[in-house]
């Protein structure tokens, strides 16, 4: 494989992508196709080539607030993400609750 070939993992999976495709959807048919959990190099390696990140310089900025802000991820270990279905509600818990004690919420000024 030449260095600047993406991995054949990445192949076809936006063949029918376009610019105006929300975040959403794009993280989750990615991360589906990871097989979840996926770390989140994974992920940015099998959405890079969307056209939607294309110009784009803080695109993977985008996709770590996606997976912040819905409630359909969960971080289930430092930089490794998975579908919250998957779960127990008190598994996802226990997931929330692990994270905050690792990265407190900084108080508002």
């Amino acid at each position: 494989m030449h260095t600047n070939e993406k991995p054949k993992t990445a192949r076809g999976i936006w063949k029918n992508a376009k610019r105006q495709d929300t975040w959403f959807t794009i993280v989750l048919k990615a991360l589906i196709r990871c097989h979840p959990p996926a770390p989140l190099s994974k992920l940015y390696e099998l959405i890079e080539p969307h056209p939607k990140t294309r110009g784009r310089k803080y695109w993977q900025a985008k996709v770590r607030q996606t997976l912040e802000l819905s409630d359909t991820f969960i971080r289930t270990a430092p930089g490794m993400w998975d579908l919250s279905s998957q779960h127990s509600a008190k598994a996802v818990k226990k997931f929330e609750r692990q994270r905050r004690r690792r990265y407190p919420r900084r108080a508002e000024t």
